[in-house]
This record gives C-alpha cells, sequence and structure tokens, in this order.
C-alpha cells in the first residue's frame, strides 16, 4: 500500500476506535491479528480483541484518541504518536495519557500493532 493508504487507514482506525470500536476491530484488522501493549497484552485473534475492548469501555466508555503525527517506514509501516482522553467511571476524574502505536499494514489492514502508553492513568488496563 501506499503511504497515504496508510494514512487514511490510520485515520480510519483512530476515528472507529472514537465511535464504534468493534466495528474497528472487524474492519480494520484481520482474523490472524497481532497486538502488544506494553508487552503486558497480547492478542493474536478477533474474539479476544472484542472482550478487551468491551472491558475497556466499561472503565472508559468516553474514551478518545487523537493522532498528533504518523511516521512512515516504508511502504507498509506506520508510526502514530497521540493522546487519550477519557473519564474514570470509578473516580469521575479526567484523565489523559499519551499512546504510541507501530502498525503494520497488509493487503489495507493492520496485521501488527504494538502499542506503549502508560495504563496507570486508567483505574484498569481491560485484560483481566
Amino acid at each position: 500500500m501506499s503511504q497515504q493508504a496508510n494514512e487514511a487507514m490510520a485515520e480510519r482506525l483512530t476515528d472507529l476506535y472514537n465511535t464504534d470500536v468493534h466495528a474497528m476491530i472487524d474492519q480494520c484488522y484481520p482474523q490472524d491479528l497481532r497486538i502488544s501493549v506494553n508487552g503486558v497484552l497480547a492478542l493474536t485473534d478477533r474474539d479476544k480483541f472484542h472482550r478487551v475492548e468491551s472491558r475497556i469501555l466499561g472503565i472508559a466508555p468516553d474514551r478518545r484518541a487523537a493522532i498528533s503525527r504518523l511516521l512512515h517506514t516504508g511502504d507498509d509501516t506506520v508510526t502514530a504518536e497521540g493522546t487519550c482522553t477519557l473519564t474514570d467511571t470509578g473516580s469521575g476524574a479526567t484523565r489523559r495519557t499519551y499512546w504510541c502505536s507501530i502498525w503494520t499494514f497488509t493487503d489495507g489492514l493492520v496485521t501488527s500493532d504494538s502499542t506503549y502508553l502508560d495504563v496507570s492513568v486508567w483505574s484498569g488496563d481491560g485484560t483481566s
């Protein structure tokens, strides 16, 4: 894919993350995905990805991600830097964390997603 197509997919992925995370999973990731978050969470199938995201929505249903910068590495990899804001349902506090994702695309889908963020910002990380 071209860098322009990868950028469009990164923007689409972020928009769906904010509006319909389950559509994001189904439309942006293949069945045999590889996701790693800070080395504490690893996913290799969409069903578990759906379950994890459902738990995260229970913790912070109003979370919103924004991309501040995209960097390209070759034709198939994009590194996205951004912020995520949320209201913690337990405390009511507004929280913000910075994140970085390295997305590798194959046939227009994110086949590898390595994401780094401060999970301590959340009252839970959705992994249990």
